[in-house]
């Protein structure tokens, strides 16, 4: 992340981040001597880019500072506090869906998805084509001319351009046709006139079909969980750098409260840096930071 303005204008109040000396006894503009800085150690420089994160860290440790957080901090603190707590649960809500389509429908090879596009197209295309063989021939040597003709208006009136639309919106196509077929009841029709074993050809197609737009959708979350990380490991810096604001190198009590703060942050570098070999897997979990919310 890039540090904007406003991070460097909160940063530029701690000495760590000026090019400046302070006389142990320097004497102020009114002849008092100033308090010598606390030999607390602080280094505010180490909050300016958050750990590596996945869905799991990213929450847990969203969550861990938000608890740390007290009622009586600065305002800047709490504003950050409150975008920090909105990114972490943003984030945790597009991981439980991610996990609910997840355990619905496991994901497709593009192979497959290609399979059951096809199949799913010359389903459609073999059922048309036995209705237009059927009503091409005189009503008066076929008894299934005039009910092949009617079929082919009532389901196909149109053609089959939708074939041709977006996954989605083939899916959705699809849906209402067969809808259609079964609210009218005109399965058994179909299956007089062309044999039953298209319409459940299509049914089965269709199936798997649905199968593969929810796995599209499921990769479309993956995307979307890296965004979310990425918000949270923005929020977390945000927060870090206002809590780093407050502190006074002459004020320990400061020091103890922003290091308290943050604890969180340096509990799960420490456990990153333990843990060889670490993944950093949009979905895969890594250690809790201190103090989570249950």
């Amino acid at each position: 992340m890039i540090l904007t303005d406003r991070h460097l204008t909160a940063l530029g109040g701690i000495p760590s981040f000026r090019a400046m000396s302070v006389k142990k006894h320097a004497v102020g503009t009114k002849g008092t001597k100033r308090k010598p800085p606390s030999s607390l150690p602080f280094d505010a420089g180490q909050y300016v880019r958050a750990p590596v994160l996945n869905i799991a860290s990213a929450i847990s440790l969203g969550q861990a500072l938000c608890k740390r957080c007290p009622t009586d901090v600065p305002g800047n603190v709490k504003r950050s506090c409150k975008q920090l707590k909105l990114a972490t649960q943003q984030a945790l809500e597009s991981w439980t869906e991610r996990q609910r389509l997840q355990t619905k429908q496991p994901g497709i090879s593009a192979d497959r998805k290609r399979e059951v596009d096809i199949l799913t197209d010359q389903g459609f295309g073999a059922l048309r084509q036995n209705l237009e063989s059927h009503a091409m021939l005189p009503s008066g040597r076929s008894k299934k001319s005039d009910r092949a003709h009617r079929l082919l208006g009532q389901l196909f009136p149109d053609g089959l351009g939708f074939l041709t639309w977006k996954y989605a919106e083939q899916l959705a196509a699809m849906d209402v046709l067969i809808g259609r077929i079964d609210a009218d009841g005109l399965a058994a029709e179909i299956d007089a006139v062309c044999g039953p074993e298209f319409l459940a050809n299509i049914r089965l197609n269709v199936s798997d079909y649905r199968a593969m737009v929810h796995s599209a959708e499921l990769a479309t979350l993956d995307v979307s969980l890296s965004e979310s990380v990425r918000q949270v490991a923005e929020a977390v810096i945000d927060y870090a750098v206002s809590v780093c604001s407050t502190v006074d190198r002459r004020d320990p009590h400061t020091i103890r409260q922003a290091s308290k703060l943050l604890q969180p942050i340096d509990a799960l570098r420490e456990q990153l840096h333990r843990s060889s070999g670490s993944t950093t897997d949009p979905s895969s979990p890594t250690p809790a930071p201190a103090d989570p919310v249950s």
